[in-house]
């Protein structure tokens, strides 16, 4: 048996309102105020609904979150295959003896798959798991972290950029996105990027070459920005979830937020090119 349970929600969402109230060929004013009749908490519901929809539809995180598998029992081969991909990072391996006490199985006997789609933990050659009498209900407890986006602001005085909980190491190769404004002046999407000085978990900079000097960056940038990008098929299924959550507002099921029981077509193929990817 397995359980699972979200320890960190999304920090943000990947379509900003501004980019939804633009989707939806809604009015704003310079600074991005609403000009129009549908209230930002609704829309920022929807916002939520469409990514809570194209996670399940895809089976993948959407925005970096953290998350607690628990198992009852090791597995019977070397691997344990985590839950919405993409994988980022383990944190950490625990079990609980049935006398009560909790060890770390150390991340040396172990190694942790980012590239497969979904991730595993992988045994290390001749290793094996823990032969330690297992406490009977949840003894095991894997902490991870999934997501294609990371959250991020930036400070332009030290071409900084602050994302709480990342999972990234000087020298890995990132791109950025970022929804309803600009990336900092410097920086740009569909450019890969090398992370440089980073903080684990709090900050890091970018290279334009592995090893190389960290970007100069000269303004914070606008709008929600991210580490990492979505597929755009999986973007427009979820504006078109949003458009349909717009366009029929006066349904009570709708303005409830819950998931409506059929997608639009054209989501629905949307998102299945997305969960594809895992072949």
């Amino acid at each position: 048996m397995s359980a699972l349970s979200q320890y960190t929600a999304p920090a943000a969402e990947p379509i900003s309102l501004t980019e939804a109230k633009l989707h939806l060929g809604l009015a704003v004013d310079a600074a991005g105020a609403a000009l129009y009749t549908v209230k930002d908490e609704m829309l920022t519901g929807w916002i939520t609904a469409a990514r809570q929809v194209a996670e399940t539809e895809t089976w993948k995180a959407m925005v970096l979150q953290i998350w607690d598998l628990y198992l009852d029992a090791w597995p019977a081969d070397g691997e344990i295959q985590l839950h919405h991909p993409p994988l980022r990072a383990v944190e950490f391996v625990k079990y609980r003896d049935s006398d009560g006490t909790v060890n770390t199985f150390a991340d040396t006997e172990y190694e942790v798959d980012t590239d497969s789609t979904p991730g595993r933990i992988v045994l290390g050659y001749d290793k094996s798991w823990p032969d330690a009498t297992l406490s009977p209900k949840n003894p095991i407890h894997i902490r991870f972290k999934a997501g294609y986006l990371v959250p991020l602001t930036a400070t332009a005085a030290t071409d900084t950029l602050a994302a709480a909980n990342h999972p990234f190491a000087d020298g890995d190769k990132v791109r950025l996105s970022v929804s309803g404004g600009a990336l900092p002046t410097g920086l740009a999407a569909l450019t890969d990027y090398f992370v440089h000085d980073a903080v684990a978990g709090v900050s890091l900079k970018l290279a334009a070459t592995s090893g190389g000097a960290a970007i100069d960056i000269t303004t914070a940038g606008t709008g929600s920005m991210f580490i990492g990008e979505i597929p755009q098929t999986t973007i427009a299924g979820m504006k078109l979830i949003i458009t349909d959550f717009h366009e029929n507002r006066g349904d009570t099921v709708l303005e409830r937020n819950v998931i409506p029981a059929r997608l639009p077509r054209a989501a629905s193929h949307l998102f299945a090119m997305d969960s594809a990817r895992r072949f």
